[in-house]
């Protein structure tokens, strides 16, 4: 009784203060404290009310997180809080995407990754800064990216035409700020006819899970670049254990280990697609495939060592493998096995034990470096250079 009594205290005293929040955003009434803008980051309903009211210390907090210049970030709103009302009415969206906080908050997230990765990259390699080309190109977040750090040409194509509005807003910041030119193409890249266009830093970036066409994506990127180019690479890694607990497009585990059709009927009974054209993902590419895709011309390297190029974070080791292995069978057996009906729940398992029986096996058989940068990397930052 006591215990449902302070329950009871502590919700009331919380709904007061979120009330009290509420109010300081929507009529700007005085400064928000350290502790207030805390809270609004962790909830959901405070921090949609935070952007629809254009906080000034809210938007200047996630300027300074992210690294995000304010015109930018009011872009980025403009073009996210339309279209969250509009997702609201579309279940097949909604199911990829829980919040308005978690929508904007990845956004940004991407930009600080993406602009981060794009910095170190051109620390690594000494590279001319005439021509940069981003395939699946999103919102044109790294051509603005490109422009910043001095490239003349920046380029990018994506297959849908839904982010051309923002990109047009993208268009005359790098021309009027950097002085780039900036084409941003709708349309598969396998289709673009790029002339004799040629260009110094090729970047794709969580977007060959979805690519059609794989080995013809590869190879024009590859026959783009110029004498001096680099593609830069950042892809996730379907058969790492961090990504069989979490795949990052669904939000549940063992995805990435299951044959197409059965990941969609799978995504189907969770109610997170619809019909089989609605799942994302075409194929998830293995380390062994994309060093085998390397030409007569260009070697596959590792870029950034031990450490997550994007964001900084070091990568678990062999010795991390035994928590890491039961973490995600848990995680299958929580929150993947008890929803699934008996016959489906046991194909499934049949395809999650044989996984673990190879990763037991490998964890002996395979060196210390490779052994990680299959099962354990859930990323990998890689470049194709001319050899």
């Amino acid at each position: 009784m006591v215990s449902m009594v302070s329950a009871n205290y502590h919700q009331n005293q919380f709904e007061q203060v979120s009330s009290r929040l509420i109010n300081k955003l929507l009529f700007d009434l005085m400064p928000l404290g350290a502790d207030e803008i805390e809270q609004i980051e962790r909830d959901d309903d405070l921090y949609a009310v935070a952007l629809h009211a254009r906080s000034p210390a809210f938007l200047t907090h996630l300027c300074d997180l992210y690294d995000v210049k304010p015109d930018l970030l009011e872009q980025i709103l403009e073009y996210d809080l339309p279209g969250w009302a509009v997702s609201i009415k579309n279940r097949r969206m909604v199911a990829r995407v829980i919040s308005l906080r978690e929508r904007v908050a990845e956004r940004l997230a991407v930009w600080q990754r993406n602009r981060h990765a794009f910095l170190r990259v051109l620390e690594h390699f000494d590279l001319p800064r005439d021509g940069f080309f981003d395939v699946g190109c999103a919102l044109g977040l790294a051509m603005l990216a490109g422009a910043e750090a001095g490239f003349r040409r920046v380029e990018g194509v994506e297959l849908k035409s839904g982010f051309v509005k923002f990109a047009d807003g993208l268009r005359d910041v790098a021309c009027d700020s950097f002085g780039s030119s900036f084409d941003y193409h709708v349309g598969d890249f396998n289709d673009l006819d790029l002339g004799d266009r040629r260009f110094d830093l090729v970047m794709c970036v969580d977007v060959l899970e979805h690519t059609p066409d794989l080995d013809a994506t590869i190879r024009k990127m590859l026959e783009i670049c110029s004498q001096q180019a680099v593609v830069y690479i950042y892809q996730g890694n379907g058969r790492s254990l961090p990504m069989v607990q979490n795949e990052p497009h669904y939000r549940l585990p063992a995805l990435t280990i299951l044959p197409q059709a059965l990941a969609v009927e799978v995504l189907q009974g969770f109610g997170k697609v619809d019909a089989p054209e609605d799942y994302i993902v075409r194929q998830w590419p293995t380390l062994d495939y994309l060093e085998g895709q390397a030409s007569r011309d260009f070697e596959l390297q590792f870029v950034g060592g031990d450490t997550n190029l994007r964001n900084g974070i070091k990568y678990p080791v062999a010795a991390d493998r035994e928590k890491l292995q039961r973490n995600c069978e848990k995680m299958i057996h929580e929150k993947l096995y008890p929803s699934l009906a008996t016959p489906l729940r046991e194909e499934v398992k049949r395809h999650v034990d044989r996984y673990f029986r190879e990763v037991e096996a490998d964890a002996h058989e395979m060196d210390t470096t490779t052994f990680e940068r299959v099962y354990l990397q859930s990323c990998w930052n890689l470049a194709y250079v001319r050899g």
